[in-house]
């Protein structure tokens, strides 16, 4: 008797060992998306005159540059109109630091500037990984209301390794202008103001 029990031990551990690794690859494959209901698809609105009343569908979201930061860590808001549908778009705010911009400073401000409810993201423009970045985004973390993620957007030829993702505490990786491998949704760039027409072409282009 004491051998089966044994024997049966054994066999226990063994099957253990061998579906572990498949049960750490189903949840990792399962991992909750941060942006939840965030659509698949957004437009990026640049710091130039923008109509997108156009938009009436939900399943497309807006990214809209907010505004940019100095190096003393100072918030210059957008300067330019941007127009919004009335359906309520998935909104996320960009902002651009410069390089060196003063962290704490810059955290307050940009934290401070989307500090509104139907901001759902902040992502903050960057065209290397630095320290400068790392500091920056884990200052801004703790300052950000309890529903909004926290990202960046990168040149698609600059985007993190695994391993340096893991240093940047963020949720979202948007590649610009192609998205960044195992990216959730793709982001679309216009070099002209937004039309429906543009919008009409990038989609097709993308079946």
């Amino acid at each position: 008797m004491t051998r089966l029990r044994f024997m049966h031990s054994i066999m226990v551990g063994l099957r253990f060992k061998l579906f572990a690794p498949m049960i750490v690859v189903i949840f990792t494959a399962c991992r909750p998306d941060p942006m939840g209901t965030a659509p698949r698809l957004l437009i990026v609105a640049e710091d130039r005159p923008e109509d997108l009343r156009f938009l009436t569908s939900p399943d497309v979201g807006i990214a809209f540059i907010r505004g940019s930061v100095d190096e003393s860590g100072q918030l210059q808001p957008r300067t330019s109109a941007l127009r919004l549908p009335d359906t309520r778009p998935y909104l996320i705010a960009i902002y651009r630091p410069a390089p060196s911009a003063n962290a704490a400073r810059a955290a307050q401000q940009i934290a401070k500037n989307a500090d509104e409810h139907f901001i759902r993201a902040i992502l903050i423009e960057a065209p290397a990984i630095t320290d400068s970045l790392r500091d920056l985004l884990h200052q801004i973390k703790p300052r950000m209301r309890s529903h909004q993620v926290l990202g960046i957007l990168t040149p698609a030829s600059n985007c993190p390794s695994t391993d340096a993702l893991k240093t940047l505490d963020v949720e979202e990786v948007a590649g610009s202008p192609a998205p960044c491998p195992g990216a959730r949704r793709r982001y679309l760039f216009s070099p002209a103001p937004w039309t429906a027409a543009e919008l009409d072409k990038q989609r097709a282009s993308l079946q």
